[in-house]
């Protein structure tokens, strides 16, 4: 069970270790880019979607993809035979988004099936891609996280509802448990205010802040809150 205790930690770790997420920041305050992407990508150029996407988000940088697989073409023709689905979910949060509806997950598995098609991508790029498509609702999918969840593994995007509903459970109970703690608002919005991004233009979202969570705890194998860190004797409930 993760508490907005982990959550926090983990955020604060990737904030220094991504030394401020900074192309993420860069790509998500890009308005007009990420609003045309979700609604009209037939009116951004292949060049522009490479710059601001594949080469700064996903990162991949081999030329022969870039160019003799015409990756940001492929990417573009894949987002607009996806906009009723991307139409559908765009209302959706991982907080509030109905995991059970069999509608709502073949729209989602609709648009990683349809990404994962394009030639050159894997599956933490697809995931990368469909964030940005809903960045409260779709989860990137980091290598070292799949591995511990067999559904993905095994049967690739069929078995993202299984994920999802995870996810689902893991942002409620963060969410309860902020709220217990007798903050106001929401976890995402204290975070984002207290690590700076809300002022650089952006906030976070739940489902971002918990891919940071995952890469942490799942992929660098840090325990959260550090076990190590010291603390008085006094600081110690008896």
């Amino acid at each position: 069970m993760v508490s907005f205790t982990d959550l926090s930690w983990a955020a604060l770790l990737n904030y220094y270790k991504s030394n401020g997420d900074k192309r993420y920041l860069k790509l998500m305050s890009d308005k007009s880019f990420v609003h045309r992407l979700r609604t009209a990508p037939h009116e951004i150029l292949p060049e522009e979607l490479e710059q601001k996407l594949i080469l700064d988000h996903v990162n991949i940088i081999n030329f022969d993809l870039l160019v003799a697989c015409r990756l940001a073409e492929q990417i573009l023709k894949k987002i607009d035979k996806v906009q009723p689905e991307i139409r559908a979910i765009q209302d959706f949060s991982i907080v509030d988004v109905d995991p059970f509806d069999p509608r709502t997950i073949d729209c989602i598995q609709t648009i990683y099936r349809e990404l994962s098609q394009v030639n050159g991508l894997w599956l933490t790029g697809v995931s990368k891609i469909a964030h940005v498509l809903n960045d409260q609702l779709l989860p990137i999918m980091g290598l070292d996280v799949i591995d511990r969840f067999p559904q993905i593994r095994e049967q690739g995007f069929d078995g993202v509802s299984a994920w999802l509903k995870q996810i689902h459970v893991d942002a409620a109970t963060i969410t309860e448990d902020y709220r217990r703690k007798g903050f106001s608002g929401n976890p995402e919005t204290y975070l984002s205010d207290h690590l700076g991004y809300t002022a650089k233009g952006i906030g976070k979202s739940l489902v971002k802040f918990l891919d940071e969570y995952y890469w942490i705890f799942y992929g660098e194998e840090l325990p959260l809150p550090p076990k190590w860190i010291p603390c008085d004797k006094k600081d110690i409930a008896v």
